[in-house]
């Protein structure tokens, strides 16, 4: 069962971490190959170089759930529709299903849990990949976007994919300093804006922080010990206001991954820190909230 909380509101201060570098940035080996080696830990997904979530020229694809600015381009071309004919994805052979369940009303940051379908999934190995989470086969719940990572031969070949969907992803490459050494931040590349900072805790689980172009942050558990079951999985977001979703709890990450996640690593609990203003609104939504219970589909 998933629940919902609200409470006061917090501030919590924004971040910049603008470069002087072009938005829009390529990675040849990932343009028309999607280089990870495993699904998404939780809802099992391996989506294609098909469905990056961004077209190569920047121009958004795939909308997220949330509100991030994830095109570098976000001038979109006339052009960009005529891979698809409808909801049919002409190129990659499938329907493109994109539903929205539930949306949690919210002054601050909404939390939209929907369902994203793909079922040509890991198109670039002889045998496409079916994935079989806790939605459903091939199905993606919106609402718990993942991180996948890939450590490659040397730091320049490191990726970190961020799936936020059954069909939709967006990747970017590790940044390396003036001497070529490896940084903590990885930069969107292949159409995707933003930028990916990690941060090692020697005391508790790390943490990969997506900044998108407006200011948004997301931070996401990472992959060491300390951060299971919730490895990959997303804690919280913070708009450019201060306004705080976040599963589990706020601060402590131990808190939130015993509190916000079951043994599987999937979301049980979460928190927004700002209430949607009407009391009544409030209580129906807490209601709705707590008693939705995820009934996965069948074959």
């Amino acid at each position: 069962m998933l629940r919902v909380l609200f409470a006061g509101v917090v501030a919590v201060a924004t971040q910049s971490h603008a470069t002087g570098q072009p938005l829009l940035e390529q990675h040849p080996a990932s343009l028309t190959s999607m280089l990870a080696t495993v699904p998404s830990r939780v809802q099992d997904t391996w989506p294609s170089a098909l469905h990056r979530g961004v077209n190569l020229d920047g121009t958004l694809r795939a909308t997220p759930s949330f509100n991030w600015a994830i095109a570098a381009n976000p001038f979109g071309q006339e052009w960009n529709d005529h891979n698809r004919h409808g909801s049919v994805r002409l190129d990659a052979g499938y329907y493109e299903i994109d539903e929205v369940d539930l949306a949690i009303p919210s002054k601050g940051i909404p939390w939209v849990i929907g369902r994203t379908y793909n079922p040509v999934q890991n198109l670039d190995e002889e045998v496409p990949h079916s994935s079989n989470g806790y939605q459903g086969r091939n199905w993606f719940q919106n609402s718990q976007p993942e991180l996948v990572f890939l450590g490659g031969g040397s730091p320049n070949d490191d990726l970190i994919y961020l799936v936020y969907g059954a069909d939709r992803f967006l990747e970017f490459a590790r940044v390396l300093d003036g001497e070529e050494e490896a940084t903590d931040t990885f930069r969107g590349v292949n159409g995707a804006a933003g930028a990916i900072v990690f941060e090692e805790d020697g005391e508790a689980a790390d943490t990969f922080t997506y900044h998108d172009q407006m200011g948004n942050r997301t931070v996401f558990f990472g992959f060491d010990n300390d951060a299971y079951p919730a490895t990959g999985q997303l804690w919280k977001l913070i708009d450019p206001a201060g306004n705080t979703a976040y599963v589990g709890h706020e601060s402590s990450k131990a808190s939130a991954i015993t509190n916000g996640y079951d043994v599987d690593g999937r979301v049980a609990e979460v928190s927004l820190l700002r209430s949607s203003g009407h009391r009544l609104l409030d209580q129906a939504a807490l209601s709705a909230a707590r008693a939705w219970v995820l009934e996965p589909a069948h074959q």
